[in-house]
């Protein structure tokens, strides 16, 4: 499925005037999870954040619940893996030190385009000013 990339924007700057707003860390996750959907046509979306040596998967919007409260090492976990690397394998919060990722994932074989990938890190870079702003 080919991702509507005016739409998608449009639903970016509606997902970062929703965080300059947004007063609570569960509101800023509430925010993410559904822009990383309907932005780029995923099938579920998770917000992860990184505590320690551990990723927890802190939220979920997904067609089934999958790793929503749980936590995984950082070594052996594609978030944690985006994190330690600095890299989207999984978009992480905050390039320069990681303190999270933003997932998204297709029900089929689908591999994110470098359009989608950008319009997934400018969400999470959004996120993690509005993070430093709730504190």
């Amino acid at each position: 499925m080919q991702v509507d990339l005016s739409r998608a924007r449009e639903r970016l700057e509606v997902a970062r005037r929703d965080l300059e707003g947004a007063t609570t860390l569960a509101r800023i996750q509430e925010i993410v999870r559904r822009a990383v959907r309907e932005m780029v046509g995923a099938d579920g979306a998770t917000f992860v954040l990184r505590e320690d040596d551990q990723c927890y998967y802190v939220d979920e919007d997904a067609i089934g619940p999958l790793w929503k409260g749980r936590r995984f090492p950082m070594q052996v976990c594609i978030s944690g893996w985006a994190m330690i690397n600095k890299r989207a394998a999984v978009v992480p919060i905050r390039s320069e030190a990681p303190i999270g990722a933003v997932g998204s994932y297709w029900s089929y074989d689908h591999t994110a385009s470098a359009d989608e990938i950008r319009l997934l890190q400018a969400l999470a870079d959004a996120s993690s000013v509005a993070m430093l702003r709730v504190g």
